[in-house]
């Protein structure tokens, strides 16, 4: 009888360690999702930014071709 008292509350603790650890390990890749995220949000921004540099760099030349072509007629 005190051989199973032992044993039943080593098991459970045991248990409760193993679901902590669990947790702690979801909370990591939650964290490692989101760092991954804001990551991959940030490189966007950055290239958003830069293809609006570009569009930008293509209308003000495009304005400038439109100008020299009319006023060569």
């Amino acid at each position: 009888a005190l051989a199973k008292e032992p044993i039943a509350s080593h098991s459970s603790g045991s248990h409760a360690e193993s679901n902590q650890f669990n947790l702690t390990n979801e909370e990591r890749f939650k964290d490692d999702v989101n760092l991954e995220s804001e990551s991959l949000i940030h490189k966007l921004e950055v290239e958003k930014r830069h293809l609006e540099n570009i569009l930008e760099i293509m209308k003000e030349t495009h304005e400038r071709e439109i100008k020299i072509l009319e006023d060569s007629h």
